[in-house]
Parts: structure tokens; C-alpha cells; sequence
């Protein structure tokens, strides 16, 4: 695969993850509304747990492949740096 292809595809894994992250993290928060089942409670629980799992391997993903392109492609490198850091400080304020 090529460098610069890697470098577009740190970038794409960050603005795929960041936002299935928070709608993974958001869907946790509240209480449920006490009428459905246990079961459909699980499963809407399992489903966010899914998406804050997948978030966050992408975002590792995107930082180990934005490491892997900084010698030839450092702007897009560093792009996708900043969405993972801003990501994480955006978390950490909600």
C-alpha cells in the first residue's frame, strides 16, 4: 500500500470513529425510560458497547498508521493527530 494512501486512510478511520465513539458513549448515558424488557435493554447496551469498541480501534489504528506515513506524508500525519487528540479532549469534556 502506498504512504499516501496510508496517510488518507488514518484520516478516514479518525472521521469514522470520532463520531461512532460518541454515539456509542451518548447511548449510554441517561436512565432508560423503565418500560421495555431487559432484554432489549441488553441488546441496546451490547450495541453501544460495539460502537465505542470499534471507535476506539479505529482511532488506535489511525494514530499507528499516521505514525507509519509521517516521513512522506507529515501534514496528513499530523491531521489526523490533532482529530484523535481533539477526539479525546471533546470526550473528556462531555
Amino acid at each position: 500500500m502506498k504512504v499516501f494512501s496510508i496517510a488518507n486512510l488514518s484520516v478516514a478511520f479518525v472521521l469514522i470513529g470520532a463520531p461512532l465513539f460518541y454515539f456509542g458513549f451518548i447511548a449510554e448515558l441517561g436512565d432508560p425510560y423503565p418500560r421495555p424488557s431487559p432484554e432489549v435493554m441488553a441488546r441496546a447496551r451490547f450495541y453501544s458497547e460495539v460502537c465505542i469498541n470499534l471507535a476506539v480501534a479505529l482511532l488506535i489504528a489511525s494514530l499507528w498508521l499516521s505514525g507509519r506515513a509521517f516521513s512522506t506524508a507529515p501534514r496528513r500525519s499530523l491531521t489526523a493527530l490533532a482529530l484523535v487528540v481533539a477526539t479525546v479532549f471533546g470526550f473528556w469534556f462531555l
